[in-house]
């Protein structure tokens, strides 16, 4: 499972603390506890930077700079403004875009019908602050978990283009170690894509690279089911005639499929 972003804030605290004591020598570590709000080049032609901090100082002559940004304002959309401008008017809350984490609800009220544009990752975001976030908890019920509502949640009506939720982050079943070796997407495939390109100019994602992304994932699937049905072996033969066909598609691929 993944951890919650407090244990997460809490594992790279530690990281940090330990980076900073187990420095070599060599090495000197300064942090510096403000926002880094602009990147420049040093003045004069040098290959140097600059980063100006919101306090209004700078940390010059810098050889490199990793840009680690996360969650940064954006320029609102004049869909976005014209939200904010209908919410004013009308004595309403809107909360454009963010990063929820930074956002805060509190004015929204117990019982508030509450809009929410948009279904994808940050939508469970919201949903998880506005319900478990405000006290309701999963109880175990047989085999399912029912919700149990502390009282002080807002009413959610969610809506999106799609009309339903993105799918759930799968979970990584290779455990820390383990790792997947190209069957079709190889260092080779793809050094023949650089070649195509380099050749005629132009490389499409559809016709050239998808083909060997969508044969990649399923050998993998129909490998890694016939292994989860109790099947190891046959999962290898068929992920090894699968690839020595060449990834068969349509009624190729159903026949491939009904053998096993």
């Amino acid at each position: 499972a993944y951890p919650t972003r407090r244990l997460y804030g809490h594992y790279l605290m530690w990281v940090l603390d330990r980076l900073i004591g187990g420095a070599p020598p060599n090495v000197t570590i300064t942090v510096h506890h403000a926002t880094a709000v602009a990147l420049r080049d040093a003045p004069g032609g040098r290959s140097a930077q600059v980063v100006t901090l919101d306090r209004g100082g700078e940390i010059a002559e810098l050889d490199a700079v990793v840009l680690a940004q996360g969650h940064v304002p954006v320029e609102h959309t004049p869909r976005e403004r014209e939200f904010g401008r209908y919410a004013r008017r009308n004595g309403l809350l809107y909360f454009p875009p963010a990063n929820p984490a930074d956002v805060d609800f509190a004015g929204i009220g117990a019982g508030r019908p509450t809009g929410l544009l948009g279904m994808g990752l940050t939508f469970f975001d919201i949903v998880a602050l506005l319900t478990s976030g405000r006290g309701g908890v999963f109880e175990r019920d047989g085999r399912s978990l029912v919700y149990r509502p502390s009282g002080q949640e807002p009413v959610l009506y969610a809506g999106s283009r799609r009309g339903i939720p993105y799918h759930a982050r799968g979970e990584n079943e290779k455990g820390v170690s383990g790792r997947h070796e190209p069957l079709f997407l190889t260092p080779a495939a793809i050094e023949e894509l650089r070649d195509r390109h380099r050749a005629t100019g132009t490389l499409s994602f559809l016709d050239h690279v998808w083909p060997l992304v969508s044969r990649e994932v399923r050998a993998v699937y129909y490998r890694t089911l016939l292994a989860e049905g109790g099947d190891a072996a046959a999962g290898a033969v068929f992920c090894a005639e699968f690839v020595a066909r060449g990834g068969p598609e349509g009624a190729e691929e159903s026949a491939l499929l009904d053998r096993y």
